[in-house]
């Protein structure tokens, strides 16, 4: 087994990212844009293929800072053929104007990492204080003990290692379901030798090797989740301030021509213009196929280019729904209309904070989705899943999107089986929930046409226990119940996200 590694960036390292990030942005942007795709949609690419990128450094080490621009360009590109592919869009059409790299691999570890990070994440809170506190800074933010011990009332620091060594055991243990038989001290050399092995004795034997597997994996992990919040805000200021805008970028294409291939307009265009001439000769008598062998046939002098198959491609519409957080992991719930495993959508809040979501979990059924949102849209939920099926005449509230808006609605119960229910009332948005007059979820709109079909709280818990593999921790505590309407739609809003796609 391998001890796993996490690479941490310096300063200087993200100077050098900055730098690479202004400047290997046009061979994504020519790669999207020639192939069926937006200028918004390359941006989205190139800004999801350098976050792929800079985790790939982390977990391979910094010597992939220097194959920037082919591993940028890489990345990007099998994102795009994803979605291509979803598209229904031939895939021996598309063009490449570089080589690339294989990196399906890559793709698979740091989705890998991802999901065992959001597990430990999850586990981190069974730890409890203040060993939750040491692993964060100490490990996951390499803090030095000085600056940390103290604080947590630890003045010795082999005192504090063996604390932390305990916790980090018990961690591993839940994340990993695997328990060592080896004794605490032996972990602590263990623990020593990952966090810094170039000044520790590396520990021999069976036992240990797995040991320093399973410890590295988990490590790396808090690592990762600490870094991750970091990493998405600078990324993204990266995005606002270095990207050029849409009319600066197509100067640099037009300016930088390469393997320039001709629109349909273009190829329309030129063929009208041979067949007038060919016409016109033809009248004046100067060309003439049957009768003059020897005439010198004109010939159009242009440029070459690359001459795309013309493929019928149908008009993507853009769509929004809702969703809704249910927990302070980021899990959310929306409807499953038009989403598939897997897929990476965009989601935002009132806040007008921006990130991605991961779709985990797919009842058609029912017709529920299960989400799980980026750290930077993650908040405090102050509902809980009501006790009680709706009945027949239950008022409730909702919260939903339109047009980018964030609407109040409210609904009537007209039928109920305890699972699926029909509302009457007005502002049902789908993926909207649903709250009862004292602030518990009641359950969600899944349709928003007439007779507004929704899921309720038996259906929702029933998905959330037998649909998913993840362990899904409800919320105990209605912080709603003293509110008035206007309080809970306030304390509501960071909990209630927008969905864009295409369809």
């Amino acid at each position: 087994m391998s001890v796993e590694k996490w690479y941490t960036f310096t300063n200087e390292d993200w100077k050098t990212l900055e730098d690479q990030f202004k400047s290997s942005y046009l061979p994504v942007l020519r790669f999207v844009t020639e192939n069926k795709g937006s200028f918004s949609e390359a941006r989205d690419i190139y800004i999801e293929a350098f976050y792929y990128y800079t985790r790939s450094i982390e977990l391979k080490g910094k010597s992939y800072l220097e194959k920037s621009s082919g591993l940028i360009y890489s990345f990007a590109r099998i994102i795009w053929l994803k979605k291509l592919e979803k598209r229904n869009v031939d895939l021996n059409f598309v063009q490449h104007r570089r080589e690339y790299y294989d990196l399906d691999h890559a793709f698979h570890e740091i989705d890998l990492m991802n999901e065992r990070s959001e597990k430990a994440a999850s586990k981190l809170a069974l730890i409890g204080e203040p060993c939750r506190t040491m692993m964060i800074e100490l490990i996951g933010m390499g803090k030095p003990f000085e600056e940390v011990g103290p604080r947590l009332g630890f003045s010795v620091e082999e005192r504090a290692m063996n604390r932390l060594s305990g916790c980090l055991r018990k961690l591993v243990e839940l994340t990993e379901n695997k328990t060592f038989k080896i004794e605490n001290e032996d972990f602590v050399k263990c623990l020593n030798y990952v966090i810094a092995p170039d000044k520790q004795a590396k520990p021999v034997g069976e036992e240990m090797e797995v040991c320093l597997a399973m410890t590295s994996r988990v490590v790396a992990t808090v690592k990762n989740h600490v870094s991750s919040k970091e990493r998405t805000t600078i990324l993204r200021e990266y995005r606002d301030r270095l990207l050029p805008d849409d009319a600066s970028n197509l100067k640099k294409m037009e300016d930088n021509p390469k393997k320039i291939k001709m629109k349909p307009l273009q190829l329309i265009s030129f063929a009208a213009i041979i067949a007038v001439v060919v016409s016109g000769l033809t009248s004046l008598g100067l060309y003439n196929m049957a009768t003059n062998q020897d005439v010198i046939y004109p010939v159009a002098a242009v440029d070459t280019f690359t001459v795309d198959t013309i493929e019928f491609t149908p008009v993507l519409e853009w769509r929004e729904k809702s969703a809704f957080i249910i927990n302070e992991d980021g899990f959310a719930l929306t409807s499953a209309e038009h989403l598939s495993k897997g897929d990476n959508i965009s989601v935002c809040n009132d806040l007008l904070h921006t990130s991605t979501a991961e779709v985990i979990a797919i009842d058609k059924k029912t017709g529920l989705a299960l989400l799980l949102v980026d750290s930077v849209l993650r908040t405090s939920v102050p509902f809980r899943f009501s006790q009680t099926a709706s009945e027949v005449g239950d008022e409730m509230i909702s919260l939903g999107y339109s047009d980018g808006k964030l609407l109040f609605g409210e609904a009537t119960t007209q039928f109920s089986d305890l699972e699926t229910m029909w509302l009457g009332g007005y502002a049902l948005y789908p993926g909207a929930p649903l709250f009862s007059k004292n602030g518990e979820l009641k359950g969600i709109i899944i349709e928003s046409s007439e007779g507004k079909l929704s899921q309720g709280i038996e259906a929702l818990n029933d998905f959330l226990e037998f649909a998913t593999t993840h362990d899904v921790n409800l919320p105990t505590r209605n912080k709603l119940y003293y509110d008035s309407t206007a309080q809970r739609v306030q304390r509501l809003k960071p909990c209630i996200l927008r969905i864009k796609f295409q369809t």
